[in-house]
């Protein structure tokens, strides 16, 4: 069983850091919804399913998504052009990590980090003890970082679903005096618990440690952000003017229809009852 109540613990950082990471899933799922083109349809009830379908017809056909191609304006030009390496008198270092870099095929994941940048504001890249390096969802890592050194984290948590063993893991790396420390937490289950539908989500106690902390003998954490300039994606402060786009669209649409649907009633072209393979079956059609 965790136990959170010795700070700097690694039972503390795994529960800060899931907590957090649980309470970012509201604004995730929001901003994942303007590069979807996803907006929610109101409820019509099972009596007035007809309406519902139309209203999500009329909402499909109304979006312009506008938020992908904002961040795909920024991201595409977005191109590493070399590298170079902190130790001196190193004159292999450069392309030694040049060399690290083609092996990863960074030049395609590098994408998915900076389109996580700039739609969520923060994306993350995870290098392990043997020189991979991989991508990391936002939805899936988080990190604290220190106000001397933004650009580097203090400590981070990795979690993941492990179908092997149908169990959640959350593997946490903080500092301890000059190493890096790891350990790994589990949660068995039939489905991962960790929630990916934009709602938010704590983590709870029920979480079993897999094996004893390690240390890493690393001098860094790593999982290494990449923020965006205040945290926040390209469209993040711009979402009101989106919105009002859409709804434009949207209304001109309905009046554009309603108009076209009044001449042909009023010209006699649609019926006063409702027909016979309606539930409402002879009833007066309320066109009002």
């Amino acid at each position: 069983m965790i136990d959170p109540s010795i700070p700097g613990s690694d039972d503390w950082w795994l529960t800060r850091l899931s907590t957090q990471l649980g309470k970012s899933f509201p604004r995730l799922g929001h901003l994942r919804s303007y590069i979807d083109g996803d907006i929610p349809v109101f409820d019509a009830g099972p009596s007035a399913q007809f309406v519902q379908d139309a209203y999500r017809r009329f909402v499909q056909i109304s979006r312009l998504n506008v938020a992908e191609l904002i961040v795909d304006a920024v991201t595409s030009r977005m191109v590493p052009t070399g590298f170079r390496t902190a130790q001196t008198g190193d004159s292999e270092g450069d392309s030694a990590a040049q060399q690290r870099w083609i092996t990863n095929h960074m030049a395609v994941q590098a994408r998915d980090i900076f389109d996580d940048m700039a739609t969520y504001g923060q994306g993350f890249a995870h290098v392990t003890t043997q020189g991979l390096i991989t991508a990391l969802d936002p939805w899936m890592a988080v990190c604290e970082t220190s106000t001397a050194t933004p650009w580097e984290a203090e400590a981070a948590l990795v979690a993941a679903w492990n179908p092997v063993d149908a169990s959640d893991q959350m593997t946490v790396y903080w500092h301890h005096g000059d190493t890096v420390m790891m350990r790994v937490a589990t949660r068995k289950g039939k489905t991962s618990s960790i929630r990916t539908d934009g709602k938010a989500w704590t983590p709870g106690k029920a979480w079993d440690w897999k094996d004893d902390p390690q240390p890493l003998g690393l001098s860094r954490v790593p999982v290494i952000p990449f923020t965006a300039r205040k945290g926040r994606g390209q469209f993040e402060s711009h979402t009101d003017s989106l919105d009002r786009i859409n709804h434009t669209i949207f209304q001109r649409l309905i009046i554009t229809v309603m108009q076209a649907y009044r001449q042909r009633y009023v010209s006699g072209e649609l019926p006063d009852y409702y027909p016979d393979d309606d539930p409402r079956a002879g009833q007066l059609i309320p066109y009002d």
